[in-house]
């Protein structure tokens, strides 16, 4: 590239960039503008649920139904299996988190 188009171009990209409209970020806009939980809203949630968090996660219906006819039989819950699952899954590649229990 010759010094002369070299410096037109520079000289365009410093107008460009003048010229240019701020904007803002929207993620960073979004989660600044996010409210926390008011007391009324954290105290709607059941007892189970206070300081925990939904993972979501999507399967097809046919695991989904295992999932449950498996819970099922057991005697226990989705959420019960889900967590002893994470657990599983943390300790055999050496991940230290808290229990969800």
């Amino acid at each position: 590239m010759s010094q002369k188009r070299a410096a037109m171009t520079a000289a365009s990209i410093q107008r460009l960039q003048r010229e240019a409209i701020p904007h803002e970020d929207p993620v960073r806009t979004a989660v600044a503008k996010r409210k926390p939980k008011s007391v009324e809203a954290q105290a709607k949630l059941p007892p189970s649920r206070v300081g925990k968090v939904a993972i979501n996660y999507w399967t097809s219906p046919e695991r989904r139904a295992a999932l449950k006819a498996y819970a099922a039989t057991q005697g226990t819950s989705i959420d019960a299996l889900m967590d002893e699952a994470l657990a599983n899954l943390f300790e055999l590649h050496g991940i230290k988190a808290k229990s969800g229990r």
